[in-house]
């Protein structure tokens, strides 16, 4: 998998919060250190404001230009008409179109920041919230298709990314890897897996969602909706991974927890 798609994209106004926020993770998997991080990528405009109004409809429109005719065919001339604004008021917010390309993605990474927020609840059970990532992130390929198009290797976009100066890229991978692994750890807890085995099983759930763009294709979700498809994988996955834990669990002599009802009524 090529570098940015394992990149967090931020501009100026959140650089330093996220790398702070990144700075002190060092490894650590605790619920605090995830609200940091997320946070640090919030946008602070205001709905009401209307020059972040406007912004944003910039960006929207960019963001369907771009995946509609891809970055070197879009313009800022085609951009700034279908967003009913004079091509100088692009310029007042974006230097160029690098750089709308990269607020684009931010803004995609914010709305998935926000989503992920319900995981931050340690009251959750940790397999609900470990079916809860992967519910989200599985339909991020519909919902955020410039984030989809980095992961699937888009040539053009990433290309266009390392020709920015400004950008910085984050490595957030351990930060969700281990994430997950902690999820897994507590979820199927008693296991007899070691900390390898563990972080396996979380590669392969992060890399299942970097190749999800496919799901965006309704024919190959035999008519399910986008929602229901993810919901169904996810439960299927966890669930999965519960069982597996629970075979080698019993396989070691390890304590196991025994189905409803066995051995009589409770």
């Amino acid at each position: 998998m090529t570098e940015p798609a394992y990149t967090v994209i931020v501009t100026s106004p959140t650089r330093d919060k996220l790398r702070k926020a990144v700075a002190e993770h060092d490894g650590s998997t605790d619920l605090a250190t995830m609200s940091r991080v997320i946070d640090a990528m919030a946008d602070d405009a205001s709905e009401d404001d209307p020059k972040a109004r406007k912004r944003r409809r910039i960006l929207r429109v960019a963001t369907e230009q771009f995946v509609l005719y891809g970055y070197r065919r879009s313009s800022i001339d085609a951009i700034a008409r279908a967003a009913h604004v004079a091509k100088g008021t692009v310029y007042l917010y974006f230097t160029n179109k690098a750089e709308l390309l990269v607020a684009a993605i931010t803004e995609e990474k914010v709305q998935y920041a926000r989503k992920l927020q319900p995981l931050l609840q340690q009251e959750r059970p940790a397999a609900e919230r470990l079916k809860l990532w992967l519910t989200i992130a599985l339909q991020m390929s519909a919902e955020l298709p410039l984030l989809s198009r980095l992961l699937s290797g888009d040539a053009e976009l990433m290309a266009a990314l390392e020709d920015m100066d400004e950008v910085l890229g984050v490595k957030t991978t351990e930060l969700q890897l281990s994430f997950i692994s902690s999820l897994i750890d507590e979820a199927n807890a008693p296991h007899a897996w070691t900390q390898d085995d563990i972080r396996e099983r979380g590669q392969v759930l992060l890399s299942l969602v970097y190749v999800s763009g496919n799901f965006g294709d309704a024919d190959r979700r035999f008519g399910l909706s986008l929602p229901r498809h993810a919901e169904l994988l996810a439960d299927i996955l966890v669930e999965g991974i519960a069982a597996e834990a629970s075979l080698s669990t019993s396989q070691t002599g390890l304590p196991s927890v025994p189905p409803p009802n066995e051995g009589g009524r409770p």
